[in-house]
């Protein structure tokens, strides 16, 4: 039994084979490395909308994807004497380059927030605080929500039964007791 009966072989059809040929965009990249101005023209024009793409999947944010863009692009003007059409395409080179600027975009943007972060938590937790005046703003904000509304009287009033009730009032406003015994106090 032969091996290949075991293990069939799949056959790709309609799949075209992998390319060596260059594009014109890689062509006019190549050219760009003389640093003709006129020549990144149409490589800035084909491959801009690359970086973005690439950028704003990273980012998700527009305004940094279209500053890595430029940055990028930049980087493809000063550097095009790197760029080898044997390993890859323009596309994929400047795909590669966007990629891994906007990733450095994304930890330098958390190292930023952590670093902030940090300085207002020292900035807080070094800041000296008056406990007592605190304390006094608490109670009193417990007060004010006990307190009955304006208008209202700030002691109740015993209810109404109808019988006299035991309690007096003196002028000084204290309270106490009258006298309950049985015995009635003579007429002057």
């Amino acid at each position: 039994m032969a091996i290949e009966s075991a293990c069939p072989v799949r056959q790709t059809v309609g799949v075209p084979p992998p390319t060596t040929a260059r594009g014109p965009v890689d062509d006019a990249l190549v050219a760009c490395v003389d640093g003709d101005p006129a020549s990144f023209g149409p490589v800035y024009d084909a491959l801009a909308p690359v970086a973005y793409g690439t950028s704003l999947g990273v980012l998700r944010d527009p305004d940094h994807a279209a500053e890595v863009t430029q940055e990028v692009m930049v980087e493809v003007w000063q550097t095009a004497a790197r760029f080898d059409p044997a390993r890859a395409s323009a596309r994929t080179w400047v795909a590669t380059l966007a990629r891994r600027r906007a990733v450095d975009r994304v930890r330098s943007e958390q190292s930023r927030r952590d670093r902030d972060q940090r300085d207002l938590d020292t900035s807080v937790a070094g800041a000296q605080r008056d406990v007592v005046a605190e304390d006094v703003e608490r109670r009193m904000a417990v007060r004010a929500s006990r307190a009955p509304p304006s208008g209202a009287a700030s002691t109740p009033s015993p209810p109404c039964s109808g019988r006299p009730s035991s309690r007096r009032t003196t002028a000084a406003g204290r309270t106490g007791r009258w006298p309950t015994s049985s015995v009635r106090p003579s007429p002057p």
